[in-house]
């Protein structure tokens, strides 16, 4: 799992966010300040195409910025400037952009370092965009946060607004600052992330990049204060453009109390799982017609769940204008042909268009020919003016699925506007409701009392908060609410506005929690078992004890502690094991330990069971009066029959023949036998054909060397018929006289493992065939072996006298297939660089060159030590990029020199085939019709 980490962090993170089509010119620069990528935006934004960006100074779009007044601006005060001086994110700049042709507009400067894994600052990421069309929409946002700006100030919830972009919180209401203890140029430099604990962080990332346009009953989340508080709050919140930026508007209503009544009551709650799928663009995988697999992304283009679309047949996704053009090009990739992206558009749920760029290429899955497709939206805007026309309702929304219940009375109490949890507490509807006084709604003795609070509200002109009760349908109901005044423009309260929360059932789940205390506070008196909870660090919290002479330390000496630190170490790790192993079971763990008292030698029994928030807890009860003595020898073989018996890998011994003498019982959980099924059977019948003569002769060998059997990697049949990788580990037996009667080990599940491995080399496989247009192959040495069966030049080079025959070599043979001229030169120089790096990182290997299907072709094979996978997105992708321990090869060279590349790495080296056809292809051309428009 760890490997399969890092590479979407190395991979997706790196490579997919490069090639994010958000419209803005994206530019990644170097720690010199060399700009090595920028987006096709760039053209738009700054007037020059991104071929003409890389690989210049940074400073040669910074010579062209200047203030908005007109004045110059020093390159060192520029953003990506500061970024790479002080690693660290500075503000955004709003300059004036003068482009090639003379045009100016002002755009908004933004950076940010780029570090890599131990923090070494490796460049910066540096974006431009244009700012003038956004400040309509920033003063309308402006017009419309202006109407509610009584209800969000004055509200007695917290609440708040925060760009869904950078995070930033952009507007907090008094509620917030009093509540969380923040104030609010405080909250005005954090992000919505800094409230959350860190362990949240993952879990509030993905529920922002899932945000939807509208209402958001996003649920209870935590949050921390400024005193490091942490607090249960119940989030609902709506988007909106907020200054130009899409935001969100949230409510939080903290049910801290409540949550922790509710924990009280229950021994243990569910656990939160997080889904990783996720891509910047939509990815597909098409079969037979009939969609077989769609991302979360491609789903959110569509408007639609993944289960809505998987199984049914492709086009029904697809714009009838567009059917002809998908259907032929998805007809020429199964074919094998090159099809260039194209743009097309794709129907949404709600029946609008979909702008979409689609590549893709032909793949196997599930033994089948299928495609897969990348789906990338370039529709660049979303309604904005729409959304704003709509803002006033969708606060509706919001005050109607607050959890609260919420109206507001004019001054002389008549109802003017109440929530859907008003209507439903009367069990009427809001026209029923809008114009009455509650006299008219409610009991008049609870009436009488909330008129007065009213009356005290309108006094003193402030908001005041109050507990109050009713009485409905013989059930009695207690609130907290608070009211405050609504004032017009001018300041005149025409209003009171009121948010009652209904507290009743914590209160009667504080009565519970009271009374079940006490109950076990009286059985902890009773009972002579000493309790023990620890939390998720094993830090022992609290203790509670019926006899305190059992205590190996006193209270004051183990509290806050772990149990490393205060009890003997042979102890410790046993009762640390336990406790990981109730962890991973979620269930009850026995452990028995001794320990030497002042009363001499005691034995204990410690039952450990999970608790909430991967807290543990332990009953421990003084067994040494009911446990009698056994054998030193009996002991010992109880101890090591447990540590067998419970660990998870299968531990076996067998004789001189491989027949099992012995099998722990973890045997059934990895191959379902049971123990008493193989002891007697050969361990090589369990093994399929294919690695028996392979393990057999290893076995063989340690055997007449009585040496160890190291990381023996094995496929068994599992008694299902399924076949399991696993890795074997054992070590030799000897009778009296030193002679090997068999082994003993152990063997290791690793199927896993070797299936995710799998996956990630295909994976690796298309994702790079496709970002290369099918340049670059990743093969295995056994398909690159296949590759060609004959050679007309073979030559072993070992050093730089070889390196210079074999090219000139190679040179004469591609002349005889008929390579001449430029194209010849090109992929001479790329041949040359693969010998010369074959010597420098490998210590040799051998060339050859041929002629295939009209093709020549050279290949430099070597034995070095390969290339990790994680280093071939770059390699392929970034131009120039090489590392020591790689070939090295300098791949840009060669994919523009080669019409094909096949390349094969591992642990046994490395083989790398250059293809040239002799007739050059037709250059692909697209119709003027399908040409982006970038003006």
């Amino acid at each position: 799992m760890r490997s399969q980490r890092e590479f979407v962090v190395g991979v997706w993170e790196g490579l997919l966010t490069a090639f994010d089509a958000c419209p803005s010119a994206t530019l990644i620069i170097d720690k010199s300040g060399t700009i090595i990528f920028a987006n096709r935006w760039a053209k738009d934004v700054l007037g020059m195409p991104a071929e003409d960006l890389i690989g210049k100074p940074v400073d040669e779009v910074g010579a062209r910025l200047a203030h908005i007044d007109g004045s110059s601006v020093k390159s060192n005060d520029l953003p990506f400037a500061v970024a790479l001086r002080e690693r660290r994110q500075p503000p955004d700049v709003e300059l004036l952009l003068t482009t090639p042709r003379g045009n100016s507009k002002k755009v908004t400067a933004s950076a940010a370092p780029l570090l890599d894994q131990s923090g070494k600052l490796i460049g910066a990421a540096v974006s431009f965009y244009d700012t003038a069309e956004w400040k309509l929409v920033e003063q309308e946002i402006r017009d419309s946060e202006q109407r509610y700006k009584s209800l969000f100030e004055a509200n007695p919830h917290p609440m708040w607004v925060y760009d869904l972009q950078t995070l930033r919180f952009l507007a907090v209401n008094d509620a917030a600052i009093e509540h969380y203890g923040y104030s609010r140029e405080e909250f005005l430099s954090m992000t919505i992330a800094d409230i959350h604990p860190p362990e949240d962080i993952p879990a509030l990332l993905k529920n922002i990049e899932e945000v939807t346009e509208g209402l958001d009953i996003a649920g209870v989340w935590r949050h921390r204060k400024k005193d490091g508080t942490i607090i249960d709050v119940d989030i609902v919140s709506h988007t909106l453009v907020f200054g130009g930026k899409r935001a969100e508007l949230a409510l939080a209503n903290d049910i801290t109390e409540r949550k922790q009544a509710e924990d009280a009551l229950r021994e243990s709650e569910g656990k939160y799982r997080t889904v990783v799928e996720r891509a910047n663009d939509g990815i597909v995988i098409i079969q037979d017609n009939i969609l077989k697999y769609a991302n979360q992304k491609a789903a959110d283009m569509l408007g639609r769940n993944i289960e809505e679309g998987v199984g049914l047949p492709y086009d029904k996704f697809v714009h009838p204008d567009e059917l002809e053009k998908v259907h032929d090009a998805n007809i020429r990739r199964f074919k094998g042909e090159d099809v260039p992206p194209y743009e097309m558009a794709m129907v949404h749920k709600d029946g609008s268009r979909v702008e979409v760029e689609i590549n893709g290429a032909r793949i196997t899955y599930q033994d089948k020919p299928a495609l897969l497709i990348i789906i990338r939206d370039i529709t660049e805007r979303k309604h904005v003016l729409e959304a704003l026309k709509e803002s006033e309702e969708r606060l509706q929304a919001v005050i109607d699925n607050s959890p609260a219940v919420i109206y507001v009375k004019d001054i002389e109490g008549r109802m003017v506007l109440v929530n859907r949890q008003y209507a439903e507490l009367l069990g009427a509807s809001k026209e029923q409701i809008i114009g009455k006084t509650e006299y008219e709604l409610l009991p008049r003795e609870a009436v009488d009392e909330y008129r007065a609070h009213d009356l005290r509200v309108l006094e003193t002109r402030e908001p005041l908060k109050f507990e109050e009760q009713i009485s409905l349908e013989d059930i009695v109901r207690t609130f907290v609410s608070v009211k405050f005044p609504l004032r017009d423009s001018d300041g005149n309260i025409y209003a009171i506005c009121g948010v009652s929360t209904d507290i009743t059932e914590r209160i009667q789940m504080e009565e519970r929690l009271r009374q079940t205390t006490s109950e076990l506070e009286a059985i902890f008196r009773a009972l002579p078992d000493i309790y023990f909870r620890v939390d998720a660090d094993g830090v022992i919290v609290d203790y509670k004890a019926g006899r305190m002479e059992d205590f190996f330390v006193s209270p004051e000496e183990f509290l806050g502690k772990n149990y490393a630190d205060v009890l003997p170490h042979r102890v410790a790790e046993k009762l640390k094991k336990g406790i990981r192993h109730a962890v991973e079971t979620e269930d009850l763990v026995t452990v028995e330990y001794s320990l030497s008292m002042p009363k001499g030698v005691q034995i204990y029994e410690a039952r450990i069971v999970p608790f909430k928030d991967g807290q543990i807890i332990e009953i421990i009860r003084n067994i040494t009066e009911t446990r009698s003595a056994t054998g030193a020898v009996e002991r010992s073989e109880a101890k090591y029959r447990d540590l067998v018996e419970d660990i998870s890998d299968w531990v076996w011994q067998v004789d001189r023949e491989g027949r099992y003498t012995y099998s722990s019982p973890a045997v059934e959980k990895i191959l379902g036998y049971k123990p008493e099924e193989v002891i007697g059977k050969s361990a090589f019948d369990l093994i399929i054909p294919e690695d028996r003569e392979h393990s057999w002769k290893a076995f063989r060998e340690a055997l007449e060397l009585g040496k160890e059997l190291e990381a023996l990697p094995n496929r068994n049949r599992h008694k299902n018929g399924s076949v399991r990788h696993l890795e074997t580990k054992g070590s030799p037996v000897f009778d009296d006289k030193g002679g090997v009667i068999g082994f003993r080990g152990i063997d290791r599940d690793v199927t896993d493992r070797m299936v995710a491995e799998e996956e990630k080399r295909r994976f690796f496989k298309t994702t790079i065939w496709v970002f290369t247009d099918g340049k670059l192959d990743i093969v295995t040495p056994e398909e690159a072996g296949e590759l060609f069966q004959a050679a007309d030049m073979t030559a072993p080079i070992t050093n730089p006298v070889d390196a210079s025959a074999a090219r000139r070599s190679v040179r004469q043979a591609l002349q005889d297939h008929g390579l001449v001229g430029d194209r010849l030169d090109g992929f001479i120089i790329a041949a040359g660089e693969a010998i010369s790096n074959a010597i420098k990182h490998a210590g040799g290997g051998i060339v050859s060159s041929g002629i295939h299907e009209g093709r020549v072709w050279v290949s430099i094979a070597d034995k070095g030590p390969g290339m990790e996978h994680l280093w071939l997105p770059r390699i392929a992708l970034e131009k120039g990029y090489s590392t020591k321990p790689s070939l090295g090869l300098g791949y840009s060279i060669i994919l523009d020199a080669a019409d094909k590349v096949s390349l094969s790495t591992g642990p046994e080296g490395t083989q790398v085939v250059l293809e040239k056809n002799l007739i050059p292809p037709e250059p692909p051309t697209t119709p003027i019709e399908l040409l982006p428009d970038t003006w």
